[in-house]
């Protein structure tokens, strides 16, 4: 979503519009957060209702974009070893801008009873943490370097002992209790860095593999599938399982990673270049705040279900997701590439001058905390 290339292989940039539109259709269920509204449905809730089953397993797609994402920035971030600062800070930029702009449109033309804390989030959106991909991104993109210099002093062995902890602690006990071993977002962008890291540099042959990595893709994916109807069979019988729907909803379970190692290895193989693509996925991000923001998938997303709700009913709740996603899609592309072309591109001389201002500023307190005893 975030990388870009001098030279983009455009089968890895469709891959990120694939991610996107899986992520839109996650966010296009009529789940409750913040503003549960009268249409939405617990999706963590085992249920005999087969259209409840099929959006609970339809939400974990959005498991597999946010994973696919990962995977794709880790693939490039490895061959990298600067921070561009620039970069943190248009992002910082673009997330306030598209956030506040948001905001001033739901107060102004929306009927809504907005909130103290939804309003200062709304213009803290990377402090608060309303867009968590971007943010746990950055942080990320920040530390890569140092994970960086950890692999390259790993040898074959030592590396796969790390990704073996890794995977144990962070994917697999993840997957059963997600607050073991303190785990967090960061922390799943680490693990999968470090398999990344392993894959490109000892599984080439693997990785070259497209027969292998089909069936492991479609044998992982059919599991994935399986274990959630499973759950939901066993949580009508047991009640520890009654809210447990959404256990495998998690960029890190061990599935969710072998289907989408699996599809970037079946897209990397082939080398195309497509400017429309490369265009496209190049409004990932746009894509992702303008869709993803708190008002859209809480008021707004609750207004079109509530209204569907009480006019057709939800028996045929996956037409009206699907056309949510229509609609997201369509919305979302539409206004990033206003965005795009209106905003973002006449930005660069304010964030060069505010860069050289806050690098003085920053350069001023280092030289001041180097010089005390």
């Amino acid at each position: 979503m975030l990388e870009k290339e001098k030279v983009r292989n455009s089968s890895i940039e469709l891959l990120k519009i694939i991610a996107i539109v899986l992520i839109i259709i996650s966010h296009a269920m009529p789940y409750g957060n913040f503003n549960n509204y009268a249409g939405y449905v617990d999706l963590n809730n085992v249920s005999t209702n087969i259209n409840n089953l099929l959006l609970a397993i339809f939400r974990h797609l959005g498991s597999i974009g946010n994973c696919i994402f990962i995977i794709c920035s880790s693939y490039f971030l490895l061959d990298s070893s600067k921070v561009n600062k620039k970069k943190i800070l248009r992002l910082v930029i673009d997330s306030f801008i598209i956030s506040v702009t948001i905001f001033l449109l739901i107060l102004i033309f929306g009927n809504y009873n907005i909130s103290l804390t939804e309003t200062i989030k709304s213009f803290f959106p990377i402090t608060f943490n309303v867009n968590w991909f971007l943010t746990c991104y950055i942080l990320f993109y920040m530390i890569h370097p140092f994970l960086n210099n950890i692999i390259e002093k790993l040898d074959k062995r030592k590396l796969l002992i790390v990704n073996v902890v890794l995977i144990f602690l962070y994917s697999i006990l993840n997957t059963l209790k997600s607050d073991l071993f303190y785990y967090n977002s960061l922390v799943g962008f680490i693990v999968i860095y470090f398999i990344m890291a392993y894959i490109k540099k000892y599984m080439k042959n693997f990785s070259a593999d497209k027969k292998i990595n089909i069936i492991l893709c479609c044998l992982a994916f059919v599991c994935l599938v399986v274990s959630i109807i499973i759950i939901n069979f066993i949580g009508l019988k047991i009640d520890i399982l009654a809210n447990k729907l959404q256990i495998m909803n998690n960029f890190t379970n061990p599935l969710i990673i072998i289907v989408s190692f699996t599809l970037f290895n079946i897209f990397k193989q082939k080398e195309i270049h497509n400017k429309a693509i490369n265009y496209l996925s190049s409004l990932s991000l746009l894509i992702y705040l303008i869709h993803g923001n708190q008002f859209v998938v809480g008021y707004l997303k609750g207004s079109y279900f509530d209204y569907i709700l009480s006019h057709f009913g939800y028996n045929n709740i996956m037409l009206y997701v699907l056309n949510l996603t229509l609609i997201y899609l369509l919305g979302s592309v539409s206004l990033s590439i206003i965005y795009k072309h209106l905003i973002q591109t006449n930005l660069q001389k304010v964030i060069d001058k505010l860069y050289i201002f806050l690098k003085i500023i920053y350069l001023k307190i280092e030289k001041k905390l180097i010089s005390l005893d």
